[in-house]
């Protein structure tokens, strides 16, 4: 059975971190959908600045919506947002909310339902990466934001790596995200 548009474009956004450039025939076939269905998905994303298309084709276009938030401090904290930490989420009525970090960014919601689009900046290459598929790291000795630290990975492997070196522990997304809402639940008891 196919899926949902937003569940295909989130693959398709997924599958251009790991391609430069993908055909519209790769698409499909990796999809099992129509290249008319898939033209329709990257007009979609196109129109969002997330994709861009050639002929025949498309690439991933992270850098312009890096480039395009709104403000230029934190959504949650307030903090400058570097391009090096950066954390968006791109939500369904056209705003795009922007963190200084995958801490904030993790806590961060969109004001209506859920976001379309959600990238993390990974640490060590510093290219825009699907935030539902990548690691983090919380706790380790390297604190460049806010507190607790959190870290992004592409990939589980780096995130290993990097642990080693430096401490901490390593999270899926969903542990992560769990794991920050606890904090601040238990931070909000503390203070009644």
């Amino acid at each position: 059975m196919n899926s949902l548009p937003e569940s295909r474009q989130q693959q398709i956004l997924a599958l251009l971190q790991t391609a430069e450039t993908l055909s519209i025939r790769e698409l499909a076939a990796e999809l099992d959908v129509s290249q008319m269905t898939i033209h329709r998905d990257l007009n979609k994303l196109a129109e969002n600045g997330l994709v861009l298309k050639m002929h025949g084709g498309v690439k991933l276009a992270a850098e312009s919506i890096a480039a395009k938030p709104a403000a230029h401090t934190c959504g949650m904290c307030h903090q400058p947002i570097s391009s090096r930490n950066a954390f968006i989420l791109d939500c369904p009525d056209n705003e795009q909310i922007g963190a200084c970090c995958p801490h904030c960014g993790l806590m961060m919601q969109c004001s209506e339902n859920t976001p379309r689009v959600i990238l993390a900046t990974d640490f060590i290459y510093g290219h825009k990466t699907n935030a539902l598929g990548a690691y983090y790291l919380i706790g380790s000795a390297v604190t460049v934001c806010c507190s607790p630290s959190v870290l992004a990975f592409a990939s589980p492997e780096d995130g290993a790596q990097f642990q080693r070196g430096f401490g901490g522990d390593l999270m899926s997304y969903r542990q992560i995200q769990a794991y920050l809402r606890n904090i601040h639940l238990e931070g909000r008891h503390d203070e009644i």
